[in-house]
Order: structure tokens, then sequence, then C-alpha cells
């Protein structure tokens, strides 16, 4: 039951019906929703239809890293952000712990991510209506004329004479619904390109791949256009040899620059909007000179920076209003979850050896003296591999465009975290202990990660300016 409400608990997130369904505006379902899927899962708990958290190190991490958000406001004596941080940032702690706790079964994993692409579905309809019509859900004929009266994301984005589709919530940015989009993508070019898959498979990947793209293009944005060769580029190299991997990026990155957004034009290292860039860097750099340990509190970043702007960098953006203590928690989330992507798949390529190695041994009859056989692991290493790859492919993209845009506290980042400590705890429950995942002595690293990484957007900052 737990895993169903968490189902519906995420569609709502991407349909959002109480902002466009005119009979049901404004009503608080993901408020009444989300003490409803607490206690199913808190049932969950006591009957042990969890995975443990505790064996996949991204749960402390992201316990630490929802510390350091209260901690940024406490430190400078903030109640009321505290307050309103604890409320906000305990959403994204709660669903990241329904995910990495409630996915218990390959099986559940593949329908979570079928939610998810359906999901990003319904805001492609949407979107492509406001492309085609000039409004999407929940908008009228008369919104066109009368934008102002329009519901919140019915009518497309327009700057510069520049139209650009969006969806509802979080997703009314077209950055962040192109970015959704080519996170979902590496699991659809799965149906596509996966082995065995049969040709109604194939051509629903296409479709949807068609839709998902189509829809990036829309947004012009180009963070999600960024994201998206980045994803192809690890998807590709994770997957295939490195002759495959560079013949097929032979043909898509050419695809990537003759369809990308039509702002790419403008861009240069010494326009208007990279300066202003470099000038919101500073000031995350500024932040951190003056709070180093907890940063000058959450969503607070555009109260220090020139003009409010945001640091249009989620490095930047998280030790400018973290500090070093937040950042720790959530530079180590990022690099606790690729090294476990990483160690899965070396996981599936021993388990491949051996079981080829043992089909090269004589077979004889089975003991006579009853021993029993080793049962058969009930978690294919092979399909956790899989899934591991996909989710180093769209958080690779993800962290790209996140480079160059504010992103991180979203949803969709913390998704994938949960995914990754998912699988992890899928296979140290059937497996036993994960060789080469991230274990305590991996925090030096994470705290070498830290200070290199500052002192790289520092150069980088000085070099470009």
């Amino acid at each position: 039951m737990a895993f169903g409400w968490l189902l519906i608990y995420v569609l709502l997130l991407f349909i959002r019906p109480m902002e466009w369904v005119s009979w049901m505006y404004q009503w608080p379902i993901l408020d009444v929703i989300v003490p409803v899927v607490s206690l199913a899962w808190l049932s969950s708990l006591t009957g042990r239809r969890t995975l443990d958290p505790s064996k996949a190190p991204q749960g402390w991490l992201m316990m630490g890293f929802f510390l350091a958000t209260l901690m940024s406001h406490v430190s400078h004596l903030y109640r009321a952000m505290t307050i309103v941080t604890f409320v906000e940032m305990g959403k994204v702690v709660l669903i990241y712990f329904l995910i990495a706790t409630l996915l218990i079964s390959v099986k559940r994993v593949k329908i979570f991510i079928a939610v998810l692409i359906i999901g990003c579905l319904f805001m492609c309809c949407h979107g492509i209506l406001q492309a085609s019509r000039g409004y999407g859900f929940g908008g009228t004929p008369d919104d066109l004329q009368n934008p102002a009266h329009a519901i919140r994301g019915a009518l497309p984005l327009i700057r510069n004479n520049i139209v650009r589709i969006r969806a509802f919530g979080f997703f009314n940015d077209p950055n962040d619904l192109a970015l959704i989009l080519v996170v979902m993508l590496p699991f659809v070019a799965r149906l596509i390109l996966g082995r065995g898959s049969m040709l109604p498979r194939r051509v629903l990947g296409l479709a949807i791949a068609g839709v998902m793209v189509y829809c990036i293009y829309l947004t012009n944005s180009r963070g999600g256009w960024l994201a998206l060769g980045v994803t192809a580029l690890v998807y590709f190299y994770l997957n295939y040899s490195k002759k495959a991997g560079t013949v097929l990026l032979a043909i898509a990155l050419p695809l990537l620059i003759f369809l990308g957004p039509s702002r790419m034009e403008g861009l240069s290292a010494d326009d208007s909007s990279s300066r202003g860039r470099l000038a919101a860097w500073a000031a995350g750099n500024e932040m951190l000179k003056r709070w180093p340990l907890f940063g000058a509190g959450k969503e607070r970043y555009t109260e220090f920076a020139e003009d409010s702007k945001v640091a249009h960098n989620s490095f930047v953006h998280c030790y400018g209003e973290l500090g070093l203590f937040g950042y720790f928690f959530w530079l180590g989330l990022i690099i606790a979850s690729l090294k476990d992507g990483r160690a899965l798949t070396r996981a599936a390529r021993k388990s491949l050896e051996e079981k080829s190695g043992e089909g090269n041994r004589p077979t004889g009859p089975p003991p006579e003296d009853g021993t029993d056989l080793p049962k058969a692991p009930k978690v294919s290493v092979e399909s956790l591999s899989t899934l591991a790859r996909d989710l180093m492919a769209a958080l690779a993209g993800y962290l790209a465009a996140g480079f160059f845009l504010s992103r991180t506290y979203e949803y969709p980042l913390f998704i994938l975290f949960a995914m990754f400590a998912a699988l992890r705890c899928l296979y140290e429950s059937d497996h036993g202990r994960l060789e080469g995942g991230f274990g305590r002595k991996d925090l030096k690293i994470v705290f070498v990660a830290v200070f290199a990484s500052i002192a790289t957007i520092y150069v980088m900052m000085n070099m470009a300016w």
C-alpha cells in the first residue's frame, strides 16, 4: 500500500491538477497526501516490507544535508526561515526515504520509472499544446489576450520574442522541464537499444523519445541541450565499446548542434549573460569568505548578490548558501552515488565472468551427502547494473546543466540520489557488501573534492573575467 501511495504522490508532483483544473484550483492536495503517505510508509516499516536505508551511505549524507540547511539559518538566529526550511526540505527528505526504502525489487524500480515517464509525457502534451495553440491545460483562448488572468503555467514563457514551453509547480521554469525530460531519456533509450527488446517496445521507445526530445527543443533551454549532449555521451560510453560509442556520438552530436536552441546564437564568453553569471559566482565566493562554515542561509543568495541575482551554478549556490558544512554533504551525495553506480557496473562484469567460468567446468551429478545446492539470487546483478548505468548518465547530464543553473535543492536531483541508494540496498540485501562502493574511507575524497572544486571554480572565474 505504501508503494502505491508513493506512486500517486510522485504523479501528483508532475500533474498537479490543483493548479489547472478549475474546480480543483488551489485544493491542498499535496498537503493532505503527505501525511497519508507518511503513515503508510511508517506502517510498512513496522511490517518489514522495506529496504534498510542504513545500508546506503546516501541516507546519512542526506540527513547531514538536511541538518546543514537548518544550520544555515540557525547560525544567523533566523527562526522564521529555519521553520520554513524545515518544512520545505522535510518534504525532500521524505520523498528521498520513501524511494530509497520502498523500491524493494527491480520490478518496483521499473514501475517507479514508468510512472516518472508518464508524468513527463503529461507535461510534454501540455507543452506541445502551448506551442501549437498558445495555451496548455487549464488555459483558455481569452488568456492569450489577458495573460495576467491565466492559471500559472498554462501559457508558455515569452522573453525577447522567444516562446519557451513550461509546466506546473517546480517545472514551471523551462530549464527545469527540459532537465527532467533529459533525466528520463536514458531509461527510454533502454526500451529502444536494450538487448532483447521486442519490436513493439522499440517502437514505443522511439515514440516517447521523439516526443521528449521535441519538447526539450520547445523549451529553448541551453542548459537542457547541454544536459542532453552530456547524457548521450555518458550513456554511449557506459553501454557500448569505444568504437560503437564513437560512431553513435558522431551521429548524435551534429543533430544536437543543428537542433540546438536559438539562444545559442548569442552565447559567448563576452556577452552580458556570461558577465552576469561570473558576477553571480563572485557573490557566492564572497558569501563563503564571510560565512565559511554555514553560509549565508538557504534561499538567501539573492539578498547578498548584486542585482539580486541567483548563482547560475548549483555548486556555487550550495557553498554560498550552506557553507563548507552543507557543501560537504551535497557533494558527498553526488560522489557516493556515482561511486556506487560504478561499483554495481563492476559487480555485474565480475558476475558475468564467474558465470562464464562456471560454464566451462565439467558438470556432474548432485552431491550425495544431502548438501543443498546454493540458491539462485533473487536480485539480478545485471539488472541493477543496467539501471545504475542509466542513472549515472542521467545524473551526469543534470550536473552538467547544473554547473550553469542553480538547481541545488530540486526534487529530480534527490530522486536520482534515492534511486542510487535503493539499488545499493537491493544489491547488499541479496549479495552482501558492495565491493568498491562508497564507504567511510571515501569521506577524505569528498573532503578533498570540496576544496578542489571551489579552487577550480575560483580559477575558472578569474580566467574568464
